[in-house]
């Protein structure tokens, strides 16, 4: 939905569902949401904005210090691996994946088969984030 309008200060909003698919059913008082994607509810300690047109982050470090000192870290891909298609006798191992995670599927068919495939001491940190706001 979209946020129609706002009184700064206020703890409530008016909002608009026409975004929302059919398929979805929102019911304000059922339902968790939050608010992104606009600089000023930046807001917040541990908090973000991406600004798509400069591709620049804005970003609140938890102590109020300037993140430029620190290593910053955020999701760019929803897979570091892609398995597919008749890839076999593969070892994964000793692996350290941060903000992904990867993927081994088959296409169906007998001769596309994925097998043989060993996963070994592998460290996952934040596999499913959600990588929304990056488009």
């Amino acid at each position: 939905g979209t946020v129609e309008n706002h009184v700064l200060g206020s703890s409530s909003f008016s909002f608009d569902l026409h975004q929302v698919p059919k398929s979805v059913s929102f019911q304000p008082a059922r339902n968790r949401y939050y608010l992104e994607d606009k600089l000023e509810l930046l807001d917040a300690p541990t908090e973000w904005f991406y600004d798509r047109q400069t591709d620049r982050v804005y970003l609140w470090t938890s102590d109020g210090k300037n993140p430029s000192t620190r290593d910053v870290r955020g999701k760019v891909a929803s897979y570091s691996f892609n398995i597919t298609n008749g890839s076999s006798h593969l070892v994964f191992s000793g692996i350290r994946f941060f903000a992904t995670t990867l993927a081994a599927a088959s296409s169906g068919k007998n001769d596309d088969n994925v097998h043989n495939i060993r996963f070994d001491s592998l460290q996952f940190s934040y596999p499913t984030y959600s990588k929304r706001m990056l488009g």
